[in-house]
């Protein structure tokens, strides 16, 4: 923890014995990004793929949003790093865009194999008994379960993605076991957590996580 704070990821204060900590301006910027992978829906906020790859001319690392196919050669799915040249190329063949993407991005069987893992995992607890003590420790599981599949998906478009793609199979237990999980872990929050303070600010907006989508 005191590496965290150390860092930006956390900030520390103390009273007396006890410390508090709280997201860092560093932790608020990765948790911000990674929340809008985790609860909202897949390629929230991004526009409808149009079916055309965007060949890149670039050296250096790929930039967000784009991988490397060769060296100097990039590929992406929309108008980004508009300052280099680049090229439109549309499939021949309603196939060849999920060959392609199975190609460019090699970690999808790892993700499909993730969710898939994940599904398993948690469907049985989504309409299991589970005791008030032990909701919060679980919801923090589940999250943090379902957070390392979800930040490791490209979050491709529908047509580049196998037919089984499982996503939306775990998505949709993550969602039904967060939602049955949230009233209990506020309520044994509301009980025993404390802030410098004193109690805990209410809770807002948790309602609207992990939608459907």
């Amino acid at each position: 923890m005191s590496r965290l704070a150390e860092e930006g990821w956390l900030r520390r204060t103390r009273q007396g014995r006890l410390s508090f900590y709280r997201l860092g301006p560093r932790g608020e910027e990765g948790f911000a990004a990674a929340a809008r992978r985790i609860y909202d829906p897949p390629r929230a906020g991004r526009p409808d793929w149009d079916g055309a790859f965007r060949l890149v001319l670039a050296e250096g690392p790929a930039p967000e949003g784009l991988v490397a196919l060769a060296p100097g050669l990039l590929l992406g799915l929309e108008d980004a790093a508009a300052s280099a040249p680049a090229l439109l190329a549309r499939p021949r063949h309603p196939g060849d865009a999920a060959a392609v993407a199975q190609r460019a991005w090699p970690v999808l069987p790892q993700v499909a194999a993730g969710y898939r893992r994940f599904h398993d995992a948690f469907a049985p607890l989504a309409t299991a008994a589970v005791p008030p003590a032990e909701a919060l420790p679980l919801r923090l599981l589940l999250v943090h379960e379902y957070r390392r599949v979800a930040l490791r998906d490209p979050d491709l478009p529908a047509p580049m993605l196998p037919a089984d793609w499982p996503r939306a199979g775990a998505r949709a237990v993550a969602a039904a076991l967060y939602r049955r999980l949230l009233a209990p872990s506020e309520a044994w929050l509301d009980a025993h957590g404390r802030a410098e303070a004193g109690a805990l600010p209410p809770a807002v907006g948790l309602w609207s996580r992990l939608r459907d989508g």
